[in-house]
């Protein structure tokens, strides 16, 4: 539900894809879209009420707001309120996010959040358990038919550490194709996922830019003549990018 207020008769600006993305254990990131250029405010705290504010006056259509100082291991409410140039203003319902727990610094993306499309066709299952309580499989193909496209925001460029959990089962694949695309490059790590299940299971570490570059693409071309199953990818955050190599002059 948006509500607005009307301040030259024109509509309000249309709020759409709001997310809130946890950084670690004190941090989170809010972004939502808005049809017109506004500034950008969101509300937050532990209940519906709220209670803290946070606010950026510059004049966007994408809307990036950090939010800083959180309690460890605590679930926030948060909603976001966008005004253009004339004032009138949209406010969006109530989200929540989650932080980890002291010390994380991670994002992860499980099967079925916003920045996860599929494509093909997967079936969701919950019988076996999972990272939050369920995950997707299909079956696989000596081609890729289908993929389950993992994109976080990444709010920090530099190294991050990529790595991977699933369900256990007897009729997994053993050679799961995960493509990790970051900032400059892929690779592609065959993961045996009739092993280790319910393990992160790392596929290295990497250089990733800020912002929305990054990716884990997980396919079913395999030929084990089994499933293969899509569950939560986890980045952790490893530290700054290294400084460019010291040369001499003459």
């Amino acid at each position: 539900r948006v509500l607005w207020g009307l301040a030259d008769g024109a509509p309000p600006p249309v709020i759409s894809a709001v997310r809130g993305i946890p950084f670690g254990s004190q941090e989170a990131t809010v972004l939502w879209h808005t049809d017109e250029a506004t500034d950008g405010t969101v509300d937050y705290g532990a209940t519906a009420a709220y209670g803290a504010t946070a606010a950026v006056a510059t004049l966007v259509f994408e809307h990036s707001v950090t939010l800083g100082g959180l309690a460890p291991a605590t679930t926030y409410h948060f909603r976001v309120r966008s005004s253009d140039e004339a004032g009138n203003e949209s406010v969006s319902g109530d989200f929540t996010f989650a932080t980890a727990a002291e010390g994380g610094g991670e994002v992860i993306i499980d099967d079925g959040d916003a920045d996860m499309p599929f494509t093909g066709s997967w079936i969701k299952g919950s019988s076996a358990g999972g990272y939050g309580d369920d995950y997707y499989w299909t079956t696989d193909q000596p081609a890729t038919t289908a993929r389950a496209e993992y994109r976080p925001y990444l709010p920090l460029g530099g190294e991050w550490e990529v790595s991977v959990t699933y369900v256990p089962g007897t009729n997994r694949v053993v050679d799961a194709p995960y493509t990790v695309e970051y900032d400059g490059g892929s690779e592609t790590i065959a993961v045996d996922q009739k092993t280790r299940a319910e393990e992160w299971i790392v596929l290295g570490a990497y250089e990733f830019a800020e912002g929305w570059g990054a990716a884990v693409i997980l396919g079913n071309m395999s030929s084990g003549g089994d499933v293969v199953v899509a569950d939560a990818v986890k980045w952790t955050y490893a530290g700054p990018p290294p400084p460019p190599p010291f040369i001499r002059g003459d």
